[in-house]
Order: C-alpha cells, then structure tokens, then sequence
C-alpha cells in the first residue's frame, strides 16, 4: 500500500508538471508571443541554479532523520532535522544576499526583467525547504499525502502567474504573483509540519554545526545531480536561446517538453520506490531489495517504449493541437529526444537504488561532469549544426549514464561491498 499511494501521489505531481508545462505553452504565446515569451523562459531558467543553495542539504537530513526515527532514536532525528533546518536557512540567506549584489553589480537590463528574476529566485530559494519538510510527512507514513500537498503548492503557484499573465502583467508582475503565492504556501506548510510532528519542531534549537559539517559530504555529493539536471536542462535552454535566439528556444523547448512527459513517469516510479528501497537495505534485506528493483527496471522500460512509440506516431497531431498552428512538426528534432527519454529508463531504476542507500557519490560527480562537457561540446558545435548540437548533448548525456550507472551499481553490489553496514558507507 505505502508504494501503490506514493505511486498516486507522484502521479499527481507529475500530472502537475505536465499541465504546468504543456498550458503554459498555448497561454504564454496568446498573450506575449514567441519572442518575448522565449525571454521569459530564459529569466525563469536562471532561479533553476539557486534551487541548489542549500547544497544537499535537505535530502540527505530528510533521509538521515527517517532512519533515525524508524530506529526508535528521537532525539538524533530532531538534531538532525533541527541542524539542517538551519544549513537550509542560512544558505538561503546567503543565496539571497549574492542576489542583491548581483543586482547592483551586474544591473541586470530593464528593471521589468530584473525584478522578476530577483521574484523568481527569492521563490526558488523558499522551495528549498521543501525536502527538508517532507520528513515530516515520511516519518508518520503519510509521504503520499506530503507530496499532494507540496505539488497543489506548485499548481497554487504557476496558476496564480498564469491569472495575473491574463490580466495583462508584465515579467514582473507574472513573478510577483507567483512569489506571494509561494510565500503564502510556504508559511502555512511550516506551521502544519510543526503541528503534526512537534517531536521534531521547526526550531533552531539543539541544531549542531558539527551535524550539518557531517552532511555536508553526502549533501554536496547529492548536489551533483541537481547541479548536472541545471546544466543539461536550464544550461542548455541558455544556450540555444542565446546563440540561436527566442524562436529557436521554443522550438527546442517545446520538442524536449513533450519527449519528457514520459520522463514523469520515470519520475514517478522512482519517487515511489526510494522509501522502500531505503528500509529494504536498511533492514538487510538486499535479497527482497533486488527482486524489487529487477520487476520494477522490466516494467518501467516496457511502459516507457510503448508510451513513446505512442507519441513518436502521433507526433505531427500533438504539435499541431499544442502549438495552436505556431510550430511545425520536426521529426528530426523529436525523435532523438524520444530516444534520450527511452535511455533514461534504462538506468533510473539503478540510480534510486544507489541514491537511496546513500551510494551516490561517484555517481553524482559523473553526471555533473558529463552535462557539463555536453554543454560546452554544444556551444562549439551549435554555430555549424545549429538546434542539432544540443540535441546530441542530450542523447550524449543519456547514453553516457547509462554506462556511469551500471557500472557504478555492479561495484556497489559486489559481495564485499553488499555486506557493509549503511553508517560505514
């Protein structure tokens, strides 16, 4: 049961990103255009990279403190969640203080554009608390309800941009309202984490430098994966928009948007079984825990196949439906992104497994690496391939995962290294 309700519950978050990403699309261009809304989708790509600042942080505590309190110690758990509580905090602060100095140095053009940035991130920053509040959800059983509840946050959010875009906002007044809407969100989540897990506490007090010093490794560590996504998604969003300019940004976006709706329900899979692949180890049951993985790997491959086969046939229809007659169809564009979606089945199940027993450090410095050669590959590249450079920094990313994750998780799962308690790892 816990599964099969995490399962409905990613399901609607990834429901949300879907909607967020494909209305979004119909509505921007109705009432901006495509070149001011290829601005817009450069400005909202940047607070991408402050989502970042609390560097691990929250993921890593939000695990560590499950483990604790599934083991009877309380009070490990509040230092834990109360330590990160502040890590997150301060480096949110710090995040937003970089903001303000980038602001004065840079003077980013147009007070319009700047404004919304500075919205957006000071919005991206709140969100870091996210992870660090779904522990209070995991602890008590009810992470399926935590994730409706932070993804509703997300629609709130969007919805609000999207109603203050139709009454004729600009950049920044699109930004403000998603900003006050989060604001808003976010207060009344602290005051229900607290509420419903007060052994815990949203408090400073108790919090250990020392904790957060510890977490700091496995926390940078979990970094890379965010900081490899941005790269390969936001970096390149950056890229074509800057050196092959607003028009091309919507083609490559919209192409990449829809190969990866199939990518939420890799996401979902995933989301879904990181808990239970956490207590299976937890408790020593790597036996049950590869069983699990194995059924899991099978039928996620086969689903995704038969999902993007759907959508590489009926491609021309959708982009004609989606883009209202503004875009043509592109096979060439569409399917090599199908492709790198296929790849990513391949190897998520693997990942989760790694990252939920706390195996992901070298994991994560791979894929960090390679987005960011793929990245720079396609900046050389783009001038004489055009929108086909970052295409192939795409499909590159995703065939050389497949080859960093297999590898890293036959070395994780070696005899010698199977029997090794969690702690020492």
């Amino acid at each position: 049961m816990p599964i099969l309700s995490g399962v409905a519950a990613n399901s609607y978050n990834q429901v949300v990103t879907a909607v967020i990403q494909l209305a979004s699309l119909p509505f921007f261009l109705h009432y901006w255009g495509a070149e001011r809304y290829g601005r817009w989708l450069m400005i909202a790509a940047i607070p991408a990279y402050f989502q970042m600042s609390d560097v691990g942080l929250s993921a890593v505590a939000m695990t560590k403190t499950c483990i604790a309190w599934a083991r009877g110690d309380i009070d490990a758990a509040k230092v834990t969640f109360r330590s990160a509580l502040l890590g997150v905090t301060l480096f949110a602060l710090a995040g937003m203080l970089l903001t303000a100095l980038g602001c004065v140095v840079f003077s980013p053009a147009g007070k319009e554009g700047g404004g919304a940035l500075v919205l957006l991130i000071a919005g991206a920053l709140l969100s870091t608390y996210s992870s660090l509040y779904d522990a209070c959800f995991r602890i008590i059983d009810r992470y399926a309800y935590g994730t409706f509840i932070q993804s509703s946050i997300r629609l709130g959010e969007w919805a609000a941009g999207l109603a203050a875009l139709a009454f004729g906002a600009n950049f920044f007044g699109v930004a403000l309202a998603m900003f006050v809407t989060r604001l808003i969100c976010q207060t009344a989540l602290t005051l229900y984490a607290h509420r419903l897990v007060p052994q815990l506490g949203i408090s400073f007090t108790g919090a250990s430098l020392t904790e957060i010093r510890e977490l700091l490794p496995l926390g940078f560590a979990y970094l890379g994966f965010t900081l490899g996504s941005a790269l390969s998604v936001q970096g390149l969003t950056l890229l074509v928009g800057n050196v092959l300019g607003a028009r091309a940004l919507v083609v490559f976006s919209t192409y990449r948007t829809l190969s990866r709706t199939v990518t939420q329900l890799i996401n979902v899979v995933g989301h879904s079984i990181w808990p239970r692949f956490s207590m299976l180890y937890g408790l020593g049951q790597t036996a049950v825990a590869e069983r699990l993985r194995v059924r899991t790997e099978q039928a996620l491959i086969a689903a995704s196949v038969l999902c993007l086969t759907g959508i590489a046939l009926a491609g021309r229809s959708i982009i004609a439906f989606w883009g209202r007659g503004g875009l043509s169809y592109e096979p060439q564009v569409l399917l090599p992104l199908l492709g790198a979606t296929a790849l990513t089945a391949v190897y998520q199940v693997k990942l989760i497994a790694l990252i939920a027993t706390n195996r992901h450090i070298g994991v994560s410095l791979r894929f960090c690496i390679v987005s960011a050669l793929a990245l720079v590959m396609a900046r050389v590249l783009v001038p004489t391939l055009g929108i086909a450079a970052p295409i192939a920094a795409v499909v590159g990313i995703e065939l050389a995962m497949v080859v960093v994750v297999n590898i890293a998780f036959a070395a994780a799962n070696e005899p010698s290294r199977a029997n090794e308690p969690l702690a020492s790892r």
